[in-house]
């Protein structure tokens, strides 16, 4: 079914085109209702109901995961090794993010919400790393919508949040890789490759924002010429953070290293494509 999906709208490339846009802004804009009805349903809770909810609702769709691993595997199907690896590795990353970076058991709501754009967006690239690559900018143009517009109290510009994006494309994408429900694009080497000039571009644009005084890692290091603070808090940059209302203990990423993890993830993604799929 989803194979189905994925062939029709890469070969009605206009709608499909149009679904990704339309739904980009609808991720971005949406977020403050989003955001309302969760404290809404979360008042009406309690906090501690709340997040076992949102706990049983990830551990329910990590179980159909499984379930569809083992169905495939049960049919012998067709599994891409190389799918089955990222997979893996991208439910560790999700662990280790549920622990480490995790404010709020609510925000795994990104990686469902960016792991739809990364498969709306492949069958326009064709390349599974590629649907990845061209997601980032939405990611963090809706991470600076968050910070600079929409919420005056947020302090940081929420790299935590880029990365379960990242991984949420990820998981999803990886899914797709492992069954090879995917298009036939044909080859292209890996220097050819639009995402991957995309990725530099970003990259080269941060650095060169952050040399020009545009863009600072801290309140301390701002000019006259800066335009964004990637971490304006104001308490001592500790490893663990305390949730100023909720109590929850979580690792702020430093503008940095939280970059440097952003790309490197997003980098590292580029080599699902590496191989052709199983037979």
């Amino acid at each position: 079914m989803i194979g189905r999906i994925i062939h029709w709208l890469s070969e009605h490339r206009s709608v499909n085109l149009a679904l990704v846009v339309g739904y980009a802004v609808f991720i971005v804009f949406a977020h403050e209702w989003f955001v309302n009805l969760s404290v809404e349903v979360m008042n009406s809770l309690s906090l501690p109901v709340y997040n076992k909810v949102v706990a049983s609702i990830a551990v329910v769709a990590l179980l159909f995961v499984v379930y569809l691993m083992y169905r495939g595997f049960r049919q012998r199907t067709a599994i891409d090794k190389v799918g089955l690896g990222f997979l893996a590795l991208t439910l560790v990353g999700l662990v280790i993010h549920f622990f480490v970076l995790t404010e709020m058991n609510i925000e795994f709501i990104h990686a469902i919400e960016f792991g739809l754009l990364a498969m709306l967006i492949y069958p326009l690239v064709g390349r599974f790393g590629g649907a990845i690559a061209f997601s980032l900018p939405v990611m963090l143009f809706d991470e600076w919508h968050q910070y600079q517009v929409l919420f005056d109290y947020v302090e940081y510009f929420e790299l935590n949040d880029v990365v379960l994006d990242l991984l949420g494309a990820g998981l999803f994408v990886s899914l797709l890789k492992m069954f090879n429900q995917g298009v036939n694009s044909a080859s292209t080497a890996f220097f050819q490759r639009a995402e991957v000039y995309l990725l530099l571009v970003l990259i080269i644009g941060v650095v060169a924002a952050m040399m020009f005084g545009w863009v600072v890692p801290y309140e301390e290091t701002a000019s006259e010429n800066t335009w964004l603070v990637l971490n304006a808090i104001k308490e001592p940059h500790g490893f663990w953070r305390v949730h100023p209302l909720i109590g929850s203990t979580y690792h702020v990423l430093e503008p940095i290293s939280g970059l440097i993890a952003v790309f490197a993830i997003g980098t590292i993604y580029l080599f699902m494509d590496s191989s052709k799929p199983a037979k």
